[in-house]
């Protein structure tokens, strides 16, 4: 019995390294004055809703420094004007979150990222 709960321990600890970071957010939809309902999404998935990143990597072809995102990710709001935006909780990512970030845009299939 002992030898089946670490392996299922075990087991956890691998499929917990696979999920991204789940982030809570807002939309801001335009020119409503406020925010709609909190909603979830993975990590890369959040990343994308943000207009400096998607630039980066749709338009300039790289990857931003884990510096440039978190940067992006402690400013805590992405306001687009009359395209509404997004607000979120400012946060940080680790070393770890951004390899596994960098890996999610590099395989994306809208993108053509050169290594």
């Amino acid at each position: 019995m002992h030898r089946d709960s670490r392996r299922e321990s075990a087991v956890a600890q691998l499929f917990s390294l696979d999920d991204m970071r789940d982030v809570r957010f807002k939309s801001r939809p335009a020119p409503a004055p406020e925010a709609g309902p909190w909603k979830h999404a993975p990590l890369d998935q959040f990343a994308l809703r943000l207009s400096p990143i998607t630039y980066a990597l749709a338009v300039q072809r790289v990857i931003p420094s884990l510096d440039d995102l978190n940067r992006e990710f402690m400013k805590g709001i992405n306001d687009k004007g009359l395209g509404g935006g997004t607000e979120w909780k400012p946060f940080t990512i680790t070393d770890e979150e951004y390899s596994e970030l960098c890996e999610a845009f590099a395989t994306h299939p809208r993108f053509s990222l050169k290594p």
